[in-house]
This record gives C-alpha cells, structure tokens and sequence, in this order.
C-alpha cells in the first residue's frame, strides 16, 4: 500500500531563529526554505492549490501579538 509523501521541511536556520524568539518561523521568515516547506505541505493536507492565494498565509502572518510563556536559553 505505502506512504504518499505531501512534502517536506528543510533544514533551516531560520527555524532556531525564530524559535528564540518564540515565534512562528512563517511568521518571523516567511520567505525561509522551512517557511516555504510548511506552505507546500499545508497546500497537500488541505488540498488547496496555493495558501498564498487563498488568504490563509496572510491572516496568518497578520494574526495578532503573541505572547512568549518563557524564555528561550537559545545560544
């Protein structure tokens, strides 16, 4: 039967960044290979042709503050 593959997320600095700051890295680096890989693979899930033009990534990106529960000990 196997597994279908709907993507995947790259390896990226831009994901410990934005986990230092507590904040989601399509968010803090949208344009990011990590970024752009949760796209493609939310796009799968959903089934939709593009988040990009379907307003989700904007209202996303536009969600409102978000509150850090603790700090980060990032190096």
């Amino acid at each position: 039967r196997g597994l279908r593959s709907y993507g995947f997320i790259a390896h990226d600095p831009a994901v410990r960044r934005a986990v230092c700051v507590q904040q989601p890295v399509v968010c803090e680096h949208p344009a990011s290979p990590a970024s752009l890989g949760f796209e493609v693979l939310a796009t799968q899930v959903a089934g939709l042709k593009s988040l990009r033009r379907s307003g989700v990534w904007t209202r996303l990106a536009h969600a409102g503050p978000r509150v850090a529960l603790e700090a980060p000990s990032c190096a």
